[in-house]
């Protein structure tokens, strides 16, 4: 029990370990993001400036709007997807600190499947996502080509080239920022799996600590009964080896006395046979002495 408790905890260390990694990578994430809206101002206020010259294509123009317009949208959801996450951080470091009971074993394993399904429904997200990262990229370097000569450009061109380009350093930017999100999800899955793991394995631990020591104190009963047993036996063997103790003496006694008794007897037997002898005796000599008066 004691090793499974190390090892439990062993497992709690290293995820808590990896929860502050994660929360580092978001507070870098928010970061990012942050950049890239202050970044999206200042393309808005090159925008508003641009819009006052008349030699700007105003076709590109209102399209580069929608374009901001749309990197603004992302950014914002990628601002509530990080805020989800965070607070999904919080409530796994809070499940970890206090892990709940969990009785319903059925109930888990069907959590734990529904996990798993979330978890390989969030690696074909990311490989997604990583291949639009891969096609924004390769985009942006067919851009970067087109464009290697636009120093010879007027300045007001150079201007929107510029602006384009920043616009899509926005959108790469933007879409690394969703693959990290993703990532982290993902992670953060992989651990709420293996934080309901150790949930389940603490919570029969503490089980089969809570059974051997309801055994222990039975056993420990039990062994006090007996030792009471054993005791009172004991008591009563030393009792009925005292009386058979006495009972022998008294029987010894008993036999001692017969025996003086029957001593006593026979010495009384002999000494009547012994007097009786003599009367004989006495009796025959005064017939002799009789029988020959009367012969004279």
């Amino acid at each position: 029990g004691q090793v499974t408790r190390a090892q439990e905890a062993e497992e709690n260390y290293l995820i808590k370990r990896e929860l502050a990694t994660i929360k580092q990578q978001s507070d870098e994430a928010s970061a990012k993001l942050e950049q890239a809206e202050n970044t999206i101002r200042k393309l808005q206020h090159q925008q508003q400036w641009h819009k006052c010259s008349s030699n700007y294509n105003e076709d590109f123009v209102l399209q580069l709007e929608k374009e901001l317009v749309q990197a603004r949208l992302s950014e914002a959801e990628s601002q509530c997807a990080l805020k989800e996450m965070q607070d999904k951080v919080l409530d796994i470091e809070k499940k970890n600190n206090s892990f709940p009971d969990e009785n319903n074993i059925a109930r888990l394993q069907e959590e734990l499947i529904a996990v798993k399904l979330r978890e390989a429904e969030a690696i074909m997200g990311l490989k997604e996502l990583r291949q639009q990262v891969k096609d924004l990229e390769e985009h942006w370097q067919r851009h970067l080509a087109r464009t290697t000569g636009r120093w010879k450009d007027p300045p007001k061109k150079n201007a929107m080239n510029e602006l384009q380009d920043e616009l899509m350093t926005i959108r790469l930017r933007e879409a690394e920022t969703q693959a990290e999100i993703r990532e982290i999800k993902q992670r953060m899955m992989e651990m709420e799996t293996q934080n309901q793991i150790n949930s389940n394995h603490l919570r029969r631990a503490e089980q089969e600590a809570i059974s051997l020591q309801e055994k222990v104190q039975y056993l420990s009963a039990q062994n006090k009964g007996l030792l009471t047993q054993l005791s009172e036996a004991k008591r009563r063997q030393a009792e009925i080896e005292c009386k058979n103790k006495e009972e022998v003496m008294a029987v010894r006694l008993r036999e001692a006395d017969s025996i003086a008794a029957v001593a006593e007897l026979q010495q009384h037997i002999a000494e009547l046979e012994i007097q009786v002898l003599y009367e004989n005796n006495d009796v025959h000599i005064k017939l002799t002495q009789s029988f020959s008066f009367s012969l004279i």
